[in-house]
């Protein structure tokens, strides 16, 4: 019963490379290769007293990844979230210079979410990431209320 279920629904919603549009894959090697990491501290980010440096493992306007993040923040795709923990995983591994291990020392910063847009969507893609980030790190301590969101009408990236 279970197959006839997924044939169904893949009938109805087929999967497709999220870069590509490649049928049956949701993120194919070659849109997986392309995707860029960041290899040094975020320059965006300001140094203060409670954070010494802040990392992004990658541009959001990089075409593949933000297809993915969108297709997780407005199409609700939850099967991509093992992807995204498979494409965090290889930025951290190639970061052999940062002690990464358990996270122990570690923050997660979570970034807040309009609580509008929680409620519209469903559930806050940002837990999305948290989840991702505390799989890697396990012992990482979790701060939510670190970064306050600004009224804007500007769209965030």
């Amino acid at each position: 019963m279970r197959m006839a279920t997924t044939s169904f629904l893949e009938g109805v919603f087929p999967v497709r490379c999220v870069g590509c549009d490649l049928p049956f894959v949701w993120l194919c090697a070659s849109c997986e290769g392309s995707c860029v990491f960041l290899h040094e501290a975020c320059p965006v980010g300001r140094s203060t007293a409670t954070l010494s440096r802040i990392f992004a493992c990658s541009w959001y306007a990089h075409p593949v990844w933000q297809r993915l993040i969108r297709a997780i923040k407005f199409e609700q795709i939850h099967e991509l979230t093992p992807i995204l923990i498979r494409l965090v995983t290889r930025w951290r591994d190639a970061h052999t210079e940062w002690s990464w291990g358990t996270g122990a020392g570690y923050t997660l910063v979570g970034i807040p979410t309009n609580p509008r847009h929680i409620q519209e969507r469903g559930r806050d893609h940002a837990m999305v990431w948290y989840q991702v980030m505390q799989s890697l790190l396990p012992e990482a301590v979790s701060c939510f209320g670190l970064v306050r969101r600004e009224e804007s009408s500007e769209a965030h990236a």
